[in-house]
């Protein structure tokens, strides 16, 4: 369905609010519409605008292959292994379907950039979570939110500064892979974490959600006993990255139940058959 002249003014003045959330929104709905529409939105975008870049984005995506096939295309590395910083922002584009995955790539790197200079190769790995912390909590600006599928979604983890446990310490492994620092996630049962692991096997673990506060395995055990479940310490494993996207993927099953999304969960619950297929959890 083409929109007519004035819901094209509408949408182009819509696409150029600085308010991220509400281009999300007209986004998502756009790429919903369909091609002729994004075509005349584009069509009547002044040259080198927003809009036109945004409306131009919409369109490619729109050339893209459906999620599940995107998911069935995720590069496996060795061991099976998935990219997770990849995988995360394509799961987001069952929510927001126009993603731009570039975009949030480039503020990661932008990131990464600032916090560089601020962590010098031969640091202890306690001064470098301790750096790590400050630039993502006092500096950035994030802080851990646990309601809502929105604290799943690594777009809007960005966007807003809030997020999961998983998520947050998902932020934590993309800025340490691009700066070599042996940072994992760890897949503690109910609150997700992360280690920091030097070259002669020295473990540091650490809650990305409560400011990179640190943790020894005792005080993991005694967190998990106050929930009746009893401690292993394969636990405080490093969890893969198909391990974190499938654990993401469960998170928002539970948080869509709870806003009974049952079309939601039904989608979610398919894209986790398909990456699981030939790699079940217990690998």
């Amino acid at each position: 369905m083409k929109p007519g002249r004035t819901q094209v003014r509408a949408i182009l003045s819509l696409l150029a609010d600085p308010d991220a959330d509400i281009v999300d929104i007209v986004r998502s709905k756009l790429f919903t519409m369909g091609e002729p529409a994004v075509r005349e939105v584009l069509a009547a975008a002044p040259v080198g605008s927003r809009a036109q870049r945004e409306a131009g984005r919409i369109l490619l995506c729109l050339k893209e292959p459906p999620l599940e096939t995107q998911f069935r295309n995720l590069h496996e590395g060795a061991g099976g292994d998935i990219d997770l910083e990849t995988a995360s922002f394509t799961l987001a584009r069952l929510e927001y379907p126009a993603l731009d995955i570039q975009r949030y790539r480039s503020r990661l790197n932008k990131m990464a950039e600032e916090l560089a200079p601020s962590i010098a190769p031969d640091d202890h790995p306690l001064r470098v979570i301790q750096t790590l912390n400050h630039f993502i909590h006092e500096i950035q600006g994030f802080r851990g939110k646990s309601n809502g599928p929105a604290a799943s979604y690594m777009n809007r983890v960005l966007d807003r500064k809030t997020g999961l446990p998983i998520s947050i310490s998902a932020l934590y492994v993309f800025l340490a892979r691009r700066l070599d620092l042996p940072v994992f996630g760890v897949g503690m049962p109910v609150h997700f974490i992360a280690k920091y692991r030097t070259a002669d096997g020295m473990e540091f673990l650490f809650d990305p959600y409560n400011k990179g506060q640190l943790l020894t395995a005792n005080e993991c055990a005694e967190y998990l006993s106050r929930l009746d479940l009893a401690f292993e310490p394969s636990m405080l494993r490093q969890a893969s990255d198909r391990q974190i996207l499938t654990r993401m993927i469960f998170n928002l099953c539970a948080a869509y139940r709870s806003q009974d999304d049952a079309s939601k969960v039904d989608a979610l619950e398919r894209l986790a058959r398909i990456l699981l297929k030939r790699h079940p959890l217990q690998e």
